[in-house]
């Protein structure tokens, strides 16, 4: 009896110092208090920002998410993990992005520089005047600055959230961007555009760079500054914080180079490589959690067949906007393959449900990467977003890329240029005897499969993840600030220097002096020989 007393005190003491030991170690490590910026535009957007909130929450920190709501079609938190503050709307936002008929015609527009800005500036609109409403908030901007964060993270594209963190007394902060590398980003790292071998983001390059693609290139970026130029004020509200604080305290030109890290929503292995900056950290792949058990009715519908393919053109395409043409290639094409099962993400199903095969399954929602982690899935027909990329290639499962718009067309190639993915046009979708054949051609073709394959152990065996790239980096920027030990030298370089143009411009000269003396003394001897001889003729 007396040993048996003994042993539950041993047990209850060792218990006790294994609390008392997880408690010391808890209570030294490094805990910051972090806002995430996330404005409530995109789905797409505000998931990659919800997985950063997350992870840190995870690793520890106090995580705030700031999402000023602008589209009632919106209905996620902001983060699942962390503290939401859902701010309200302003009614143009509501009125712009709610329902947003300007995407109605997303399935008849083309791949031109043009058509893809157009979708781009009812998105700053909204902005402009979501962010001025914030920004006129004087309770909850004192709010804000009580609450004495030691680290912000923001998309780059909200220029504006970088003032708001100036006036907020967070000093320490992280831009990043919910798709790869954009073109006009480069200039803020005292980096040029590459534009002879990394392609813009809404153009796109072949396996073998062309002339003409070059020029394109050149056309595109040049477009894009532009556009950046004539939307900074909207974007930034410069006029607005100089206003109201002064010249000198906050330069939106400047401050998106001034951050810690710049976070990408890329992975190296599937994306062009690019030069970059210490800065620059490619985290892609944040979504690519274990993915969850199907329940029996996802699980049944995948074993009705011995084949399958997904139809999902995300969250802010409506197929229902389609042109009837597609849908009815859609269609044809399930009713010609009936050994297959179709199940196609669509938002307005009373519209079709009378007109479809059997084996094509209609759904307002889905468990999109649960599925396609199933390996019945056959077949991904996507709109190449770039966490739909990264899902289907972890997978390990065949992707038909159709691009719709922006960032889409560059996956898309880039994918197919890696040979892990086939893509076709949205036109295409009208061709139902060309979608069988493209189907049937996919699905045996042993060579894409295993390339796939590979590349989805690539994934899995990364050395080190954007989970950890993440945690790592913002911890090390929360501690150490702006970190300028980081800048590249030719970030305050002018166009002149940066190229050594006046080091090449001033030897060129003296070249072409040198040249133009020694034909002038070739030729003045040509002339005195040719007289020499006239006289003794």
């Amino acid at each position: 009896m007396y040993i048996i007393e003994n042993k539950y005190i041993l047990i209850n003491t060792l218990r006790k110092m294994l609390i008392f030991f997880l408690f010391f170690i808890l209570s030294n490590v490094d805990s910051y208090k972090i806002l995430i910026y996330n404005p409530k535009f995109a789905i797409s957007h505000m998931s990659y920002f919800s997985n950063i909130a997350d992870i840190l929450v995870e690793a520890g920190h106090d995580v705030t998410v700031l999402c000023p709501e602008m589209s009632m079609d919106i209905k996620h938190p902001g983060s699942k993990k962390g503290k939401n503050i859902n701010y309200p709307g302003h009614p143009i936002a509501y009125k712009l992005l709610t329902n947003n008929t300007s995407l109605d015609n997303i399935w008849k527009s083309n791949e031109s520089t043009e058509d893809q800005l157009e979708i781009l500036t009812t998105l700053f609109t909204s902005l402009y005047h979501q962010s001025l409403k914030i920004f006129n908030d004087e309770e909850f901007m004192k709010n804000m600055t009580n609450e004495k964060f030691d680290f912000a993270i923001a998309e780059s594209i909200n220029l504006h959230a970088f003032g708001f963190f100036k006036i907020w007394g967070i000093n320490a902060y992280a831009s990043a961007t919910s798709t790869p590398m954009l073109n006009i980003l480069y200039k803020d790292f005292g980096l040029h555009f590459p534009s002879s071998f990394v392609p813009t983001l809404l153009n796109t390059f072949g396996e073998k760079i062309t002339y003409t693609e070059r020029i394109l290139n050149i056309v595109n970026h040049l477009a894009l500054l532009f556009y950046e130029s004539h939307t900074f004020e909207e974007r930034s509200l410069q006029r607005h914080f100089n206003k109201k604080f002064g010249p000198n305290v906050y330069d939106a030109k400047t401050f998106i180079g001034d951050s810690s890290f710049l976070l990408l929503n890329s992975i190296p292995i599937l994306n062009d490589p690019f030069p970059k900056s210490p800065k620059m950290l490619e985290i892609g792949g944040l979504n690519l959690e274990k993915p969850n058990k199907l329940n029996e009715y996802w699980d049944n519908l995948l074993s009705i067949r011995k084949k399958n393919v997904l139809i999902s053109f995300g969250s802010l395409i409506k197929c229902s906007k389609m042109l009837l043409s597609m849908k009815n290639g859609i269609i044809k094409t399930a009713e010609v393959m009936k050994d297959i099962t179709f199940i196609w993400k669509y938002d307005n199903i009373s519209d079709l449900e009378s007109k479809v095969p059997k084996n094509l399954i209609l759904k307002t929602w889905i468990p999109q990467y649960d599925i396609i982690s199933d390996k019945r899935l056959n077949i991904f027909i996507n709109h190449a977003g770039i966490n739909s990329l990264f899902e289907a290639v972890y997978s390990g499962v065949l992707s038909l890329n159709i691009p719709i718009c922006n960032d889409q067309f560059n996956n898309a190639k880039v994918a197919q240029n890696l040979n892990i993915a086939k893509t076709i046009h949205k036109e295409d979708l009208s061709n139902s005897d060309f979608l069988v054949k493209k189907i049937k051609e996919m699905m045996e073709d042993k060579k894409l499969l295993e390339n796939v394959k590979l590349f989805s152990d690539l994934l899995k065996n990364q050395p080190i993840s954007g989970k950890e790239l993440l945690v790592r980096y913002v911890e090390y920027g929360a501690k150490f600030g702006s970190l300028k030990q980081l800048d590249l030298r030719s970030k305050n370089m002018n166009f002149i220097e940066y190229h050594n143009l006046d080091i090449y411009l001033p030897i060129a000269i003296i070249f072409i002096i040198l040249i133009l003396k020694i034909i002038m003394f070739i030729r003045k001897q040509f002339n005195d020989y040719y007289q020499i001889k006239y006289k003794t003729d």
